[in-house]
């Protein structure tokens, strides 16, 4: 009997500074607001978070189809920084960095952290630590 040969194909994973501070901030959310932070192709954080303050909002990629959700027309963004006038506004399909379109279209990099560390900040109080 010859042995089967067993092949994983996973897709790509996007490591660019957007997608990868999202993936932080969802583990951030995971870690704070549930223990049911579960991965997939996307990787354990690679899909988002339910979660919405005054300072951002992050919703996953949404399957429920229903006719009136925003999210699985496109209507609403899955990642919404609301400060003006830094507003960002970012799109995925499934998951984080997958198809990704953002608005603006881009950002500085040093922007994005600032960003990124007043959403942490938002959460829990305290600034991103950059390593």
């Amino acid at each position: 009997m010859k042995p089967t040969e067993l092949r994983i194909i996973l897709p790509e994973c996007s490591d660019d500074m957007i997608s990868e501070g999202l993936r932080y901030l969802t583990e951030i959310l995971c870690k704070n607001f549930s223990e049911d932070c579960h991965g997939g192709l996307g990787g354990q954080y690679g899909y988002g978070f339910d979660y919405e303050n005054e300072i951002f909002m992050m919703h996953p990629y949404c399957w429920c189809e229903k006719d009136d959700c925003k999210w699985c027309d496109g209507n609403a963004p899955n990642f919404y920084y609301k400060p003006e006038p830094d507003f960002i506004q970012i799109w995925w399909y499934k998951y984080i960095g997958r198809s990704m379109e953002m608005e603006p279209e881009s950002i500085d990099g040093n922007k994005w952290i600032e960003i990124l560390s007043h959403c942490i900040k938002s959460i829990t109080g305290k600034e991103l630590e950059i390593k």
